[in-house]
């Protein structure tokens, strides 16, 4: 693992991190925002190894979840407009 010290990240993952500190509740964090954040922890676990796979199938997961829930959403949607 590299040491922090010599830690240096490529320009892709540089213009994904914000430059300030943000407060995210949780109705903020959308599928796509979920999806930005897999693809940074994607190159952090290229970076660092394995340690931070935990992180990335937790955000996989939540993805996954909040996907499936959206379909379900959809077909209760489709499903009053075929009763009306």
């Amino acid at each position: 693992m590299t040491p922090i010290s010599d830690f240096k990240l490529d320009q892709t993952l540089k213009k994904s991190m914000p430059s300030k500190k943000i407060s995210l509740k949780e109705s903020d964090l959308t599928i796509e925002l979920l999806e930005e954040a897999s693809v940074i922890m994607a190159k952090i676990i290229e970076i660092h190894g394995d340690h931070y796979l935990p992180i990335f199938i937790r955000i996989m997961d939540e993805i996954d979840k909040r996907k499936e829930q959206q379909a379900y959403k959809e077909l209760a949607q489709r499903l009053l407009l075929e009763k009306k």
